[in-house]
């Protein structure tokens, strides 16, 4: 399924770890460089302005 330019999985695959593990992770792949750029900077954009708010 594709949306935006971005490939998405409509599931998770298990992928084997240590029983004390508790990260996820996701991947995504994309056709074109300028969404994966454009979700990035909002993304970071974002975080830098929540992280401005708490000081």
């Amino acid at each position: 399924m594709s949306t935006n330019g971005v490939m998405q999985s409509t599931e998770s695959m298990p992928v084997p770890a240590h029983e004390h593990a508790t990260c996820l992770h996701d991947v995504q792949l994309y056709s074109d460089d300028a969404y994966l750029l454009d979700s990035l900077t909002t993304f970071v954009g974002r975080e830098i302005t929540k992280g401005t708010r708490r000081s």
